[in-house]
């Protein structure tokens, strides 16, 4: 008896009833029975297993049972799996161990809710596995374990064959890689080691194997093109079948093939490598190099390399011209050279940065590839000239006077800008800043400047970038001269107020401060008596407005205007202060030795020598020289020549170059060794005792934004500084009494006492009295310094970087003190000071100005972490700056009235929305807004045009312009947002919409066949070149995949086709096949297979007719008496046309044979004999007799056909041509098209549904459906309501039926 009372269940008892339920399921499994367990079989089974569980001992059967459970499956796994699996080789191996494994799957669930006592008590006390692992283990054990290997090679086959562009089953594939994932039960060991590494392996095989023909047989770009569509394609491969785990190593094995193995390979080619393609500007394919290298660890090094290399030679290329140039010309011509030089350079930068920004989307590797290729080439010396100093004269030309360049004002500001940009690859900017100021003083001291503005415009960019301390003394010269302005005026009101005072001639004295202006030569020159009076009544003037100050004389900046009286006319002369001093000594001599005019003027030999060559041996010769030589030497004298004259009334008398750049140079070494030795001072005053390596490192860098310092120089200077540090002794005495201290036995070991009083002197004076103190102030005033660089100033960076260090070294490991002393307040002040600017530029810029400004901002912040802040903020920081400057006002910008995305779209501004992606991209769920608004912009597109076809009450252009604006907007998706799936999925939303729409009456399936035959046909509208028909035909098949009603374009397409084929009016067959080829890869072999019978079927026919002919010629007595063509078609691939029982006449059928016979005849007489319906007989009668050609009269002579008509034939009837072709009238043949589509979409239902039944046997109403939808979906998508309606219709058929307790349940009965 048992615990209720009733009587024991004996093992072999219960176990027979067991395996009766068993029995069943096997037989559900097999497909054998019809009707699923009810709910009464179900509990007598589970309360069986039960009793037989509760049981005492020892009919207590768990264990049993357990056993049994386990062995009924591995029974059924021997008898029914095997021996099914056996003999069945790849796709048909895979196929039926799917089904087992589905099966097997079912089998475990009814069998563990049979035994599910067992699993709730049993299981659990004995530490067992739950009854579904214990199941499905044993599939894994027996089945798995024997089939894996043929069911990965097989997986591995057709994968291959998909690669190889051939149609394979890919559900199957999913289910069958389910399988190796599913079998792990929560594991991915099994997928991974029995198929992912086999795959990996092959796949790397595969790809190696392509690769290696393909970098021979391909061009660089095209090799990228085939490797971009590997890519996507395994992209897509693990998105339909393989597991999302696989993604990331499977796209780098296929890149380590086809890319990284093949790196320079690709990057070297000979005639299409990288250095070709910059060379011949071809953006798409580096920017598609960029895309496939980025995604590659280290991918970009050598691209990066080579671009480098590329530059550098341009550069090189530039130099070596350049020294050619110059060393063929001379003087002014070679200046000129010089000038072309660095403008060229300015041009292959500004090429060169439009492709790092634009083709390579501003990667960090490639800005500093071209960084590097213009410091290396920018800091040679070019025919004898440094970069810096030709930088310097080529701003002098574009801003003085009469120079070479004659631009407009935006051009010169521009090219202003990008020489200070070239400036940034110059090491010398201290001997550019030398040259250029000493250009911009003689501009400034001789009124050469062309405009004032532009002189600021070049400081203020030139502070921007190098510092105020840069341009302190420029700006000051530019003030020095508007004082000097002023001072002249004083000057001339204090002669207007003494004319006592008067220094008898005009007078214009410019004053200068010493400090701001280049040193200019002095002398003590002995003036002549009427220029000393004139120094005279200045310095007067100068002491009543300060005596603090003291005047020195350059003279040779000086400028006289003399009257020359001359026996022929007076000459006014230009000339020097000096040169007009040796003139006025001959006013008082008419002949003077050169020792003469040494002695009386005080000046050295250097000086004089210049001005008498200017004088007596130059092109205005106002001295006669004796002896009359082209040099001047101590024994010459000279005499006033009075003969002298000029066509013009005013000269200029220059004097001798003088080539100043020695001394220029001179100096700028002279102020780098005082720069050397403050920065060293001013290192050691802050460091107090530093190692010689450390010492060299920062002075460098402190220094290295001015000029490179040379190791040796450094050396030889720090040998000359003296450091205080503790001298031997008193360091000796220190340490040995710490030694000591430490070293005594107890009580006197004071070891501990000594490092507590080492930290609590360090925890007192740094952390607590220090460093609290000063903390906020400290965090305050670095906040307040990067505030000013933002704003433009020049700040100390490394004075930031040091401040910012000590806030992380503080923490002596930890970064508590750094984060919460001052990143929290950096990032508080970040997101205010760029939520303020923001504010004000969403207003006043336009969307690419605001975005170019968000741009700049970014980057700015990411050089402030390189430069000073620790790296650790970079990250929280650009998401603060990217918050406030973008994710706030997203929308605002995206929506900008004349420059927003939809404004950009239509304006084709390339690199601005390029620049948005990079924005946006970086942000999550950044893209987002843009991808909306860029569906909905494309969907506006779309719209007009639908609405264009409409109103023109005609569709012909409408597929050729939605396909140029797929082309228009995809290029887009590719080139500017960096083929992101967001907006491939938001174009691929909005075609699917706009190609399902009625247009003008015809559905896009219709109108895309018309454009093909249109395309197609002899005589089309469409006159295109081969090549244009193949790509146009290329994306014809790439606009179908948009289209819903794939079947229905298919049947129109086959309509126009055999039209095409039967007619003769295929313009080229190898067009023909090429779009079935394109449509097959795209549709399967099934969508196409008709198609290809009737290009098969019309070989055969013309075979046919050629033996036709051949049989007449055989047969004199068949001839049928005229030329006869037939065209034998198979029923099975054309389109079903209508045919009709016709009584033909005894010569031909034909309604004009049978005028032969009779002159006139009836409607009825006519219907009679031939034998046609009214509505055949009514377009016949037409055409014949009330169309362009009457070949028939008909009585009465109306414009419509009656019964009682009458015809007879009209001999009468001409024409200018010989042979005339009369048409049948047009029957719109378009509803009865779709009507056949609609027939064939309900057999395609019904199929389907049974297929799936068929496999499945028992199904919910949800599942079916929506498995039916996903098989048909490929070829048109299935109403719900006519599923519903067909599964009706199979369970009237008896495929179907429902079960019996739940209505929404169906099983497979066939």
């Amino acid at each position: 008896m048992n615990m209720y009372g009733k009587e024991c269940i004996k093992f072999d008892e219960g176990w027979s009833i067991m395996e009766t339920g068993i029995s069943k399921l096997k037989t559900i499994l097999e497909g054998n029975e019809e009707t699923s367990f009810n709910s009464e079989e179900y509990m007598v089974l589970y309360t069986n297993i039960y009793n037989m569980c509760v049981q005492k001992s020892p009919y207590e059967y768990s264990q049993q049972l357990y056993e049994k459970y386990k062995e009924c499956i591995q029974e059924y796994i021997r008898i029914m799996v095997f021996p099914s699996l056996r003999g069945k080789h790849n796709e048909f191996m895979l196929r039926e161990l799917v089904k087992r494994w589905s099966n097997h799957k079912v089998m475990v669930r009814w069998l563990s809710r049979f035994f599910h006592y067992l699993d709730r008590y049993f299981v659990n006390r004995s530490s067992l596995p739950p009854l579904k692992e214990a199941g499905l283990t044993c599939f894994r054990d027996l089945v798995y374990e024997e089939m894996k290997l043929k069911a990965r090679d097989a997986v591995i086959t057709m994968i291959n064959q998909e690669r190889e562009g051939e149609q394979i089953d890919r559900a199957l594939l999913k289910n069958v890689i389910d399988m190796f994932v599913e079998i792990g039960m929560g594991s991915m060991d099994y997928y991974e080691n029995d198929f992912q590494d086999a795959m990996l392996i092959d796949t790397s095989s595969y790809y190696s194997r392509k690769a290696s023909n393909w970098i021979v047989k391909y061009s660089c770009p095209d090799y990228m093109l085939k490797a971009e569509e590997c890519l996507n394609k395994e992209k897509d491969r693990v998105s339909y079948y393989l597991h999302s785990s696989s993604e990331t190593i499977l796209l780098e094995k296929v890149q380590n093939e086809l890319l990284v193995v093949h790196t320079n390979q690709l990057l070297e080619k000979e005639h299409s490598g990288l250095c070709i393609l910059l060379k011949n500007d071809k953006v798409d394919d580096i920017s598609r190099m960029h895309r496939l290298f980025h995604k590659i660890s280290k991918g970009l090094e050598p691209v990066a390399n080579m671009f480098k290399q590329h530059v550098s030679s341009e550069g090189m290329v530039l130099v070596q011209q350049a020294e050619d140039a110059v060393g063929n010309k001379a003087g002014n011509a070679a200046g000129a050279q010089e000038q072309a030089f660095v403008r060229k350079v300015i041009e292959l930068h500004d090429k060169y940065l439009a492709y790092v920004n634009n083709c390579f989307f501003n990667d960090t590797l490639i800005h500093k590839a071209l960084k590097e290729a213009f410091e290396g080439f920018c800091n040679k010396v070019v025919a004898g000239s440094s970069c810096a100093e030709l930088l310097a004269s080529y701003s002098d030309d574009i801003l003085k006077k009469g120079g070479s360049q004659k631009l407009s004002d935006e051009v010169i500001e521009e090219t202003l800008e990008k020489v200070v940009i070239l400036l940034a690859y110059i090491s010398d900017k201290d001997l550019f800043a030398e040259f250029y100021r000493k250009k911009l003083s003689r501009r400034l001291l001789f009124d050469r400047s062309a405009n004032d503005d532009h002189e600021r415009f070049i400081l203020t960019k030139l502070k921007q970038q190098c510092g105020a301390q840069f341009t302190s003394k420029m700006e000051g010269m530019i003030t020095d001269l508007t004082l000097a302005k002023e001072n002249q005026n004083h000057f001339q009101d204090y002669l207007s107020d003494n004319p006592s005072a008067s220094p008898g001639m005009d007078l214009t004295v410019t004053v200068l401060t010493t400090g701001f202006w280049p040193v200019y030569k002095s002398s003590d020159l002995r003036l002549p008596a009427e220029m000393v009076k004139c120094v005279e009544v200045f310095k007067e003037f100068y002491q009543t407005k300060t005596k603090s100050r003291k005047l020195t004389w350059i003279y040779s900046l000086g400028t006289c205007n003399i009257k020359g009286n001359f026996e022929q006319k007076p000459i006014e002369l230009v000339m020097g202060t000096y040169q007009a001093a040796v003139l006025l000594l001959f006013n008082d001599a008419d002949r003077l030795s050169y020792l003469d005019i040494k002695t009386q003027l005080n000046l050295a030999d250097e000086d004089l020598v210049r001005l008498l060559l200017s004088l007596s041996c130059a092109k205005y010769k106002i001295l006669n020289k004796t002896p009359n030589t082209r040099s001047v030497s101590p024994n010459d004298s000279f005499e006033f020549n009075s003969k002298f004259t000029d066509r013009m009334r005013r000269i200029k008398i220059p004097l001798p170059s003088v080539d100043e750049k020695k001394k220029v140079v001179e100096d700028v070494e002279k102020d780098r060794r005082y720069n050397i030795d403050a920065s060293l001072v001013r290192i050691m005053k802050s460091r107090k005792v530093l190692g010689y390596q450390q010492l060299v490192m920062e002075c460098v860098e402190q220094l290295s934004p001015m000029f490179k310092s040379g190791i040796t120089k450094l050396e030889n200077i720090l040998e000359g500084i003296e450091e205080t540090q503790f001298d031997g002794e008193e360091y000796m005495m220190l340490y040995t009494t710490i030694f000591n201290m430490s070293t005594q036995k107890p009580p006197y070991d004071y070891s501990q006492q000594l490092y507590e009083k080492y930290k609590e002197s360090f925890d007192k004076y740094i952390k607590s009295k220090v460093y609290q103190e000063l903390k906020s102030k400290a965090r305050d005033a670095v906040i307040t310094l990067i505030d000013q660089e933002r704003e433009g100033e020049q700040i100390d960076r490394a004075l930031l970087k040091n401040v910012i260090d000590m806030f992380v070294e503080i923490g002596m490991g930890s970064m508590d003190y750094y984060k919460n002393d001052f990143q929290d307040a950096i990032l508080i002040d970040t997101s205010a000071y760029y939520s303020r600017k923001a504010s004000n530029w969403i207003v006043e810029d336009s969307c690419p100005d605001y975005m170019l400004k968000a741009e700049e901002c970014l980057r700015k912040e990411r050089e402030r972490v390189s430069h000073y802040l620790h790296s650790s903020s970079e990250k929280i920081l650009v998401k603060k700056v990217q918050h406030e400057l973008l994710a706030v006002y997203t929308n605002q910008l995206l929506e900008k009235e004349q420059s927003g995305l939809c404004t950009l779209l239509r304006d084709d501004k390339v690199e601005d929305l390029s620049r948005m992606y990079r924005l946006f991209h970086n942000i999550s769920k950044g893209l987002e807004p843009v991808a909306n608004m860029f569906k909905q912009h494309v969907s506006s597109e779309a719209m007009v045009l639908v609405q264009q076809a409409e109103d023109a009450d005609h569709n012909k252009a409408f597929v050729k312009k939605m396909i140029e604006l797929h082309d228009k907007y995809l290029a887009y998706v590719i080139n500017c947002f960096f083929s992101n799936s967001l907006f491939h999925m938001a174009l691929k939303e909005v075609f699917e919409v706009f190609c399902n729409k009625v247009v003008a009456g015809s559905s896009t399936a219709e109108l895309l066949a018309s454009y093909c035959d249109d395309m197609l046909k002899k005589g089309g509208s469409e006159k295109l070149r081969d090549e244009v028909i193949e790509e146009t035909l290329e994306k014809v098949i790439k606009f179908l995949a948009y289209i819903s009603d794939k079947d229905l374009f298919a049947e129109f397409y086959r309509k126009k086709l055999s039209r095409r084929l039967l007619f003769d009016q295929s313009a080229n067959d190898d067009h023909e096949r090429s779009i079935l080829t394109k449509l097959k890869q795209k549709c399967g072999a099934q969508f196409t297979s008709n198609m290809e019978g009737m290009i098969t079927d019309l070989t055969l026919a013309k075979e046919n007719q050629n033996h036709f002919q051949e049989y007449l010629s055989n047969n004199q007595a068949a001839s049928p008496g005229m030329e006869l063509n037939v065209t034998v078609l198979t029923t099975g691939y054309w389109p079903v046309y209508k045919s009709s029982d016709m009584s033909l006449p005894a010569e031909m059928a034909a309604v004009l044979l049978l005028f032969n016979e009779a002159d006139k005849l009836s409607y009825s007489d006519i219907k009679t004999q031939l034998n046609l319906a009214d509505e055949d007989l009514v377009r016949l009668l037409q055409s014949l007799s009330c169309s362009k050609y009457k070949i028939l009269n008909k009585n009465p002579n109306t414009r419509s056909l009656s019964r009682n008509d009458y015809f007879e034939f009209n001999s009468k009837f001409t024409d200018k041509m010989m042979r005339i072709k009369i048409p049948l009238p047009h029957v719109d043949e378009k509803k009865k098209l779709v009507d056949n589509v609609e027939k064939d979409r309900c057999y395609s239902i019904d199929a389907s549904l049974v297929r799936i039944m068929k496999s499945r046997k028992i199904l919910g109403y949800q599942q079916l459906v929506m498995e039916c939808i996903e098989q048909l979906s490929p070829m048109f998508k299935p109403d719900v309501k006519l599923i519903k309606k067909r599964i009706e219709g199979l369970i009237v058929r008896d495929y179907l039926e429902r079960d019996a307790t739940n209505p929404n349940m169906f099983k497979y009965l066939a």
